[in-house]
């Protein structure tokens, strides 16, 4: 009896450790898309200070319930804080080297790294720097080393100096793939694949 009221202290104990542990998060809206419409699948990140958002795609006139076509866009967007407010960086003029949506995207101490994608034409294997130059406010578009295969809807992170890239669809509408590639001093390699079926629009995080 003692041993089991013993455990039930100890799981107790655990529990109300584990509850006051948890992270509270409050979100709230701090600007609005200039886009009235909003776009999916975008490229996002974050370099020197600023918050950085191109390409994506919407259904710019008739609803996708309703038949609507989808349109892809190459455009570049930057959110700057000024004090205690947001604001959007007027007159960026760069654009994606092409209208892409459905990558993946990577914060690094160099720029935003834009992996993959696609629009109507196909899969893209292209990988790219987004990188924002505080003196001239301009967005710079740097070319890396692609992907082995071309890719879209797929999922992105890094841990440490090396990104992974696992998942996603080498076409629209093909099958799920189990790829998984590290991108490490500029070069791509091709890691044992994920186990189990394949995977797209996988979510994904890293842990310290």
């Amino acid at each position: 009896m003692k041993l089991l009221q013993f455990s039930l202290l100890l799981l107790f104990s655990f529990s109300f450790a584990q509850v006051e542990e948890k992270i509270q998060f409050n979100w709230d809206s701090i600007a609005q898309l200039q886009d009235i419409k909003g776009v999916n699948g975008a490229y996002t990140g974050v370099h020197n200070d600023v918050f950085i958002i191109a390409g994506g795609a919407n259904f710019p006139g008739t609803p996708v319930w309703d038949g609507g076509n989808k349109a892809w866009y190459n455009s570049i967007a930057v959110l700057k804080k000024n004090r205690e407010t947001f604001e959007w960086v007027k007159g960026i003029e760069n654009q994606l080297p092409r209208p892409l949506a459905y990558g993946a995207s990577v914060s690094t101490p160099q720029g935003v790294l834009c992996i993959g994608g696609n629009n109507e034409d196909g899969t893209y294997n292209d990988v790219f720097l987004l990188k924002w130059n505080p003196v001239s406010e301009r967005v710079e578009i740097e070319e890396q080393a692609p992907l082995p295969v071309p890719l879209a809807n797929m999922q992105a992170t890094s841990i440490g100096k090396d990104i992974y890239v696992v998942g996603g669809q080498e076409e629209s509408g093909g099958r799920a793939s189990k790829y998984f590639f590290r991108y490490r001093n500029d070069k791509w390699e091709e890691l044992p694949g994920l186990p189990g079926p394949g995977r797209i629009q996988l979510s994904g995080c890293k842990s310290k």
